[in-house]
C-alpha cells in the first residue's frame, strides 16, 4: 500500500496487528528509494514509528500471514 507523508513535519506510521500471529510490516520510502525498515507487531498491539519523509510517498507491505491495518498521521 502506498501512503502519503507530510512535507513540513514528521509523519507517524502505525501498524496494528488484528490477527493472532506474529506481524511484520515492511516500510520503504519511494522515489528516491530509501532503505527498507521492518516493524515487528505482536498480536493485538499497535506499533508506531515517526520519520521525516519530506512529503515523499512510502510503501508499507505486510510480509506476514497475520492481518495488519496501517495508517499515517
Amino acid at each position: 500500500m502506498t501512503l502519503s507523508t507530510w512535507s513540513w513535519t514528521t509523519t507517524t506510521l502505525c501498524g496494528t496487528n488484528v490477527g493472532d500471529g506474529y506481524g511484520l510490516l515492511r516500510v520503504q520510502q519511494l522515489r528516491p528509494a530509501g532503505s527498507v525498515e521492518f516493524m515487528e507487531i505482536r498480536p493485538g498491539t499497535t506499533t508506531c514509528i515517526e520519520r521525516w519523509w519530506s512529503g515523499v510517498d512510502i510503501n508499507a507491505m505486510n510480509v506476514s500471514s497475520s492481518p495488519l491495518t496501517v495508517r499515517t498521521y
